[in-house]
């Protein structure tokens, strides 16, 4: 059990001990490396294993504070620039609309700030400003 500044209490499950450095951040001991493959050589570049990817909603920390098209399964497209997500995909968007296109002419309704529960999420994508620019 580690206590922080404000009344926060953070339960710590991990074989190795947290301290708290002088401006109340936690500071974890890393675990020593195993194996030949653990001593880096000097000057040798630090590349990430193989085949490391990140799982579930952990891969939208890409997408943040970037612009994004979302579809969602009642078939809206939302456009707005993503500022959060959490680990359900849920996400909040700022400077939000939703865009409607018939017969080749697009419309866009404001809503704002706006919050997305993953599991409404079809699809969603960047948008490059260029073409939006252009369209």
């Amino acid at each position: 059990r580690l206590s922080l500044r404000g009344g926060f209490v953070c339960h710590l499950k991990t074989p190795h001990t947290p301290r708290l450095d002088e401006k109340g951040t936690i500071e974890m001991a890393q675990p020593p490396p195993l194996g030949p493959a653990a001593t880096p050589q000097p000057g040798a570049p630090q590349t990430p294993p193989v085949g490391l990817s990140l799982p579930g909603a952990a891969s939208l920390v890409e997408q943040l504070d970037k612009r994004l098209l979302v579809v969602l399964r009642d078939g809206r497209h939302l456009v707005g620039v993503m500022r959060s997500f959490d680990q359900f995909s849920n996400m909040v968007l700022e400077d939000t609309h939703e865009r409607n296109v018939s017969g080749g002419l697009k419309h866009e309704l404001p809503l704002g700030l706006y919050i997305v529960r993953g599991d409404n999420v079809v699809l969603l994508g960047e948008i490059d400003a260029e073409k939006e620019a252009a369209s």
